[in-house]
């Protein structure tokens, strides 16, 4: 019962991580966009949001 309990919980720590990281990913899109640095937008869309998702 402990170890499912424990695994249980590292899944969700790693599911938190996972929408913390896309949440800042996306702020750095936006940043990206309002820069009118559209390369580095999609370059975060493209490589770090992407395999997030």
């Amino acid at each position: 019962m402990f170890t499912c309990l424990s695994s249980r919980n590292h899944i969700v720590n790693e599911f938190i991580c996972d929408c913390n990281n896309f949440l800042c990913c996306l702020n750095n899109v936006a940043k990206g966009i309002w820069r009118e640095e559209v390369s580095y937008a999609m370059d975060m869309i493209n490589y770090y949001i992407t395999s997030l998702v």
